[in-house]
């Protein structure tokens, strides 16, 4: 008679488990672990000392846990009410010591999810998948930025100033252009174009002493300058009060199309 032998999970007698976890074959806890409720360990998965999988987490087969791991905590995020999301670990993940991945929140068909900090050079490419309740999936992109270096070149180009206008640069109406021109601010270059519209351009205008570039309509832009070992990773543009608000304004390429994160939104005053 031949008889079966099951790998039993193998616990250090310091870790805490919670009655209703599920633990698979062959699961290794270490020292002072804390293993929550509703919890779900594949099999063959280790979790180093001190690491906590926090409730509402399933972790697949052939995952490794190093030591001082948070899996599954709360949300860092101040909208969240306790709401019962849910970690879902796929399998043969491995998390060093001292990761920390937290749960999401949902907010109607919005979910927030947050990542751990990226500290190397260069941006970390993964995919999130998201399960709904009725079986459905969803496979989504996720890129955790790099962590700047600190070596950052802030520029700004202020418009309400005579003294920062080139000699060049048209004064009222008069003076209108529309085609593309590049003028110095600064000491960077910065090319004006007018719109598509007949009679419409850019200049230096002025309203009860208030100086201010007068720029449109459909296809205007301004170009702003490129920098050496740089790249582009904020713009904050604002007009002057009183102006009207009726205006899209969007970061676009070379082939004037939106880039990520610089789609059209409403022109913001001060």
């Amino acid at each position: 008679m031949s008889s079966v032998v099951i790998p039993m999970p193998k616990i250090h007698e310091t870790a805490i488990i919670h009655p209703n976890a599920v633990l698979g074959k062959n699961v290794e806890i270490g020292p002072y672990a804390v293993i929550d409720e509703e919890v779900v360990i594949g099999d063959n998965c280790k979790i180093g000392a001190h690491a906590v999988i926090h409730k509402y987490t399933t972790v697949g087969k052939n995952c490794k846990f190093f030591p001082g791991c948070s899996i599954g905590a709360d949300p860092q995020d101040l909208k969240f009410e306790d709401e019962k999301t849910s970690t879902v670990i796929g399998d043969g993940c491995v998390f060093r010591e001292c990761t920390t991945v937290n749960r999401a929140t949902v907010e109607g068909n919005k979910i927030t999810v947050t990542a751990q900090p990226n500290t190397g050079t260069s941006a970390i490419k993964q995919t999130l998948t998201i399960s709904l309740t009725n079986g459905n999936s969803k496979t989504v992109p996720v890129s955790v930025a790099a962590q700047g270096s600190g070596n950052e070149t802030v520029i700004s180009l202020d418009l309400s100033n005579t003294a920062n206008y080139p000699q060049d640069f048209p004064i009222a109406k008069a003076q209108m252009k529309s085609d593309p021109i590049t003028f110095t601010f600064g000491g960077y270059e910065y090319t004006f174009a007018g719109g598509e519209d007949a009679g419409t351009g850019y200049y230096q205008a002025e309203s009860s002493g208030s100086v201010y570039t007068l720029i449109g309509k459909f296809g205007a832009y301004i170009e702003l300058p490129a920098i050496a070992g740089k790249k582009l990773t904020k713009v904050v543009a604002s007009t002057r009060e009183g102006a009207s608000k009726n205006v899209d304004v969007a970061i676009v390429d070379n082939e004037f199309t939106e880039v990520a994160g610089g789609e059209a939104v409403k022109w913001a005053h001060p």
